[in-house]
């Protein structure tokens, strides 16, 4: 009696036509089959497709995104799925909108600032929400208003073929231009620690070593009522030095 094999065959077509269509889409538009990537300083730094959160008060953010527990993950694309009556999506954007209330008091706010987007991974924002955050970075960054605007309009995308989708700015390539035209401040040691710590502060006091400048800026941060997001930034650029 004859037992049947479980071993199957590899066709040749299997292996030839995965890896043509591959030679194929690197030879006619290599960019985008290899995931569009944005390129700064000979690195990568994202993807045209694909949105990515910004935490910095000196650049513009992202709108939010219900992709993964983090948001913008590729691999949960999905938005909230929340109806417009849910309590938790009610309690979710009138946060937002305090936060935004709060940063630019008086201006009205972008509804793409406190929605997500379908698949949660847009990287694209409207002319209005980028606007909206002119005012925090302008002043993150030491640049004027106007500044700010003219680089918004210079990196907005109009309509696709003049009635297609609506006008755009794509979030990172405008950071890219925002640190090429005004990068971030770097201050030394010395003037970093007297703009953030009071001179009159006695360091003796502390239980932390005074030597340690990271204490130091924990301490003072303690003392101002720096809020945790606003430390962890003052912590990450004093490692960067």
């Amino acid at each position: 009696m004859s037992v049947p094999s479980n071993t199957t065959s590899t066709s040749p077509m299997e292996l030839i036509y995965p890896l043509a269509v591959t030679g194929i889409a690197q030879v006619i538009f290599p960019a985008k089959a290899n995931g569009q990537l944005l390129v700064k300083d000979g690195q990568a730094v994202g993807s045209s497709i694909i949105g990515q959160p910004f935490s910095s008060p000196g650049c513009f953010r992202s709108r939010p995104s219900a992709a993964g527990a983090a948001g913008y993950d590729a691999g949960a694309l999905s938005g909230s799925n929340l109806g417009p009556t849910n309590k938790k999506l009610i309690d979710r954007v009138m946060c937002k909108v305090e936060k935004l209330r709060a940063e630019n008091p008086g201006q009205p706010i972008p509804v793409d600032l406190v929605t997500t987007s379908a698949a949660g991974l847009d990287p694209h924002l409207s002319p209005a929400a980028a606007e909206f955050q002119i005012p925090r970075i302008a002043k993150e960054r030491e640049m004027r208003d106007a500044e700010g605007r003219s680089l918004v309009q210079a990196q907005t995308q109009g309509r696709q073929f003049g009635f297609l989708v609506e006008a755009g700015v794509h979030v990172l390539e405008l950071n890219v231009a925002l640190d090429a035209r005004s990068p971030m401040r770097k201050l030394s040691q010395e003037t970093w620690l007297d703009e953030l710590v009071p001179r009159r502060f006695e360091w003796r006091r502390l239980t932390l070593s005074p030597e340690s400048a990271t204490n130091k800026v924990v301490c003072a941060c303690v003392l101002r009522r720096i809020d945790a997001n606003s430390l962890r930034r003052i912590l990450v650029k004093e490692n960067d030095r």
